[in-house]
């Protein structure tokens, strides 16, 4: 199986009737990893030269107008992904994340906001609080937060604090189902079951997961122990392997984490034949052992969503964004696009595609 024998690569991430909007608020943050993929704090920081909160405010106003004139009635969903630099250091953040969760938009939203977890327990309160307000609301209003572990930055105590604050999963419904079983005194009951009913009702907007960074093999043994002790306060643990970044992590413990199951992809073959994968970050290794190469094939990028950077360019795909880049949300009347893009890239690990297929040639 080889390039030429497929016709269509997809991403089941998204098959709902969705949009998927990916905001790069500020390349400013508050660690700067020397590990971090978008480069050094020199890269972070020229890059975020031109940021003002009077940018990102405006950014957020023609923002919540393309959703209300252009998304309205052709989504059911949209998925807001919130990310940076560390968006939370911004005195801004709040109010901007307020004024998206209120948007007139008639369909349900769902944030997806990734953290170091830096910010204060005020700033974590209100966060919370403003999903927790829209709760009965007619259209829901829901949050993801992935809770990035720096053990260099923060102490567990500290990180795992913030967690407890945040946390909304589900842990208590195999108690629920069993508590009848459990527990035969009525009134110890009526206590269990009043207080399942607030956890509820007061934390049912919003979920949270943790990425733990391996740098080292060591890093690994210590992310097992933590995923073990922890995992019941949280929707999930996992880990993030720091690729291209960091060259202490071993060949072997490489491919052993890159087996693990974390994105699933189909594979249509010119016979129609279908197969699917779980990793796209082997997904070359799987189809040709060389290299997946998507350059030339149709992408579907920027048909059912879009990417803004910090300064407002619009781009199709995260992937290539200086390449796609289509108008500036500041200055330009952002339409729905409808064509497929010529994808320029030579590779692809992009978590917001939804279908890459070999550009059909005219006869």
């Amino acid at each position: 199986m080889k390039n030429e024998d497929i016709i269509k690569v997809e991403n089941l991430k998204y098959q709902d009737n969705s949009f998927v909007i990916r905001w790069n608020m500020t390349r400013l943050c508050n660690y700067y990893c020397d590990f971090c993929a978008q480069g050094n704090k020199e890269n972070h920081l020229q890059k975020s030269k031109k940021e003002s909160s009077k940018i990102r405010r405006q950014i957020c106003s023609n923002l919540i107008k393309f959703i209300e004139t252009k998304l309205n009635n052709h989504y059911e969903k949209i998925y807001i992904f919130l990310i940076g630099g560390e968006i939370t250091i911004l005195k801004d953040f709040l109010d901007i994340l307020e004024r998206l969760v209120n948007c007139n938009f008639k369909g349900n939203i769902k944030f997806h906001i990734t953290t170091n977890l830096s910010a204060d327990v005020e700033t974590l309160k209100k966060m919370k609080e403003i999903f927790l307000t829209k709760k009965d609301s007619e259209y829901k209003r829901t949050l993801s937060i992935v809770a990035s572990y720096y053990k260099q930055f923060t102490t567990e105590k500290e990180f795992i604090s913030k967690i407890k604050l945040l946390y909304v999963g589900n842990k208590l419904n195999n108690f629920i189902i069993n508590k009848e079983n459990l527990f035969k005194n009525r009134i110890l009951n009526k206590i269990i079951s009043k207080y399942i009913k607030i956890v509820e009702n007061k934390t049912s907007n919003i979920s949270v997961g943790i990425s733990y960074p391996l740098l080292s093999d060591e890093d690994y043994e210590e992310f097992l122990k933590f995923k073990k002790k922890y995992r019941k306060i949280t929707n999930s643990i996992n880990y993030i392997i720091i690729r291209n970044y960091h060259q202490s992590i071993s060949e072997q413990l490489k491919t052993k984490l890159s087996n693990n199951n974390y994105k699933r992809i189909e594979v249509t073959l010119k016979d129609n034949k279908k197969l699917y994968f779980s990793n796209t970050s082997k997904i070359g290794l799987k189809i040709d052992n060389k290299h997946f190469n998507p350059q030339g094939m149709l992408c579907d990028s920027g048909i059912n969503n879009l990417s803004i950077g910090n300064l407002g360019n619009v781009y199709r795909c995260p992937s290539c964004a200086n390449k796609t880049v289509f108008g500036n949300i500041l200055t330009d009347d952002i339409d729905l696009l409808s064509d497929k893009m010529i994808c320029p890239s030579t590779s692809c690990n992009c978590d917001y595609y939804r279908t890459i297929e070999r550009k059909v040639k005219k006869i």
